[in-house]
């Protein structure tokens, strides 16, 4: 089974000033034992919604909320999230940092 667990929101003002929505999301698997993250973005006077996802980042959901709260707190956007995934696992990677 298959759910996606809402972590926590940000909410900003674009260049227009539109109020701008993230949400961020814990993917779990469960038949697969998976997690992963996704990143979704509501605009405000607009029917569009952005949205993407890492689904199989790692078998443990610690890890994957920690993602979560990395992203949240870098306030990554789905235009970037892939990036920013890798990007923070290379630098927990390195020296287990992952301050920008």
């Amino acid at each position: 089974m298959k759910r996606k667990i809402m972590e926590g929101r940000n909410t900003f003002l674009d260049d227009k000033s539109r109020q701008n929505i993230v949400s961020y999301y814990l993917m779990e698997d469960r038949e697969r034992e998976v997690y992963g993250v996704a990143v979704e973005k509501f605009r405000e006077g607009s029917d569009e919604i952005e949205w993407d996802a890492v689904p199989a980042l790692s078998h443990s959901p610690e890890s994957a909320r920690r993602m979560v709260r990395y992203l949240m707190e870098y306030q990554v956007t789905p235009m970037t999230l892939a990036e920013a995934v890798d990007t923070i696992q290379w630098m927990e990677d390195q020296d287990g940092n992952t301050i920008l």
